[in-house]
Parts: structure tokens; sequence; C-alpha cells
């Protein structure tokens, strides 16, 4: 259970989940994937989770082992991360000097950096992980959508 006495849960929580974010577009993508077919075919039963990975983080009950942090994720990180995401990691991309063969982008999450790693270097194999088989869902329907 997080802390309900911190500034993030108080005061930007609130902004978050009730203006800044679609509920409407999220619950529209939540019901548009079969989650437990997905998942299932994503998951490594073999795989034992950190004792934190299923804690609160960041006003996502249950941590980031859900389907809530899997889709809200995106929405979320692009208010974080100002001016906006995709130029934060642009940036990071601009500094890579080199041409690589193989990239492995370890926790990949939803797969943002891993389109953009394939983007920016199409010559490479690019291969997203995560421990997460709710994240790697959104991240294979983003792979899987044209652009």
């Amino acid at each position: 259970m997080p802390r309900k006495d911190t500034i993030f849960e108080q005061f930007l929580a609130p902004i978050f989940k009730n203006v800044l974010i679609d509920q409407d577009a999220l619950l529209r993508y939540y019901k548009s994937i079969d989650w437990n077919r997905e998942c299932d075919r994503l998951c490594n039963p073999a795989v034992t989770y950190p004792s934190y990975y299923n804690q609160p983080f960041h006003s996502i009950e249950g941590g980031y082992l859900n389907i809530d942090a899997a889709v809200s994720y995106d929405p979320i990180t692009q208010y974080v991360l100002p001016p906006n995401e995709p130029l934060v990691r642009q940036e990071l991309l601009d500094r890579i000097r080199v041409k690589p063969r193989r990239i492995l982008d370890l926790g990949c999450g939803t797969g943002s950096s891993t389109l953009m790693l394939k983007q920016h270097f199409p010559q490479a194999q690019v291969i997203g992980l995560d421990l997460s088989p709710y994240m790697l869902v959104v991240a294979d329907d983003k792979a899987k959508k044209p652009g």
C-alpha cells in the first residue's frame, strides 16, 4: 500500500489520474488486449521475481508486475520527463557514436526506447527485455503498429 502522506500521493497523483491522463483511452486500450493469452505467450514460469517488483511504486498498486502499470506507464512518463519523453530519449540516441550490430535494451518497459533504437539503427538486431510480461505485451503491441 503506498504511503498516503507523500506530496506525490496527496497532490500530484490526483492530477495525473483525473486531469492529465485520458482514463477512457486507457480503458479502451486495456479492453483491446487479451492480457492472459498475451502474457502466457511472453511469460517464463521459471523466472523468480524480486520482491520489490510487486511492491507499490510511484502510486502504482502492485508495482510493475501488473496490467495497470503497463497500461499507464507511457501516459505517465510523458509528463514526468519534461519537456517531452521522446526528446529525452532522442538526445540519448544522438550521443551514440557507433553503429552497433546488436542492441539489448534491458528493462525495456513498454518498448519506447527499443523502437527508437531500431529506428535510429535500422541495420541492428534490437531486442527488448523486461521482467514484466505486461510491459512486454505493450512493447510487442507497439512494435506491430506501423510507424
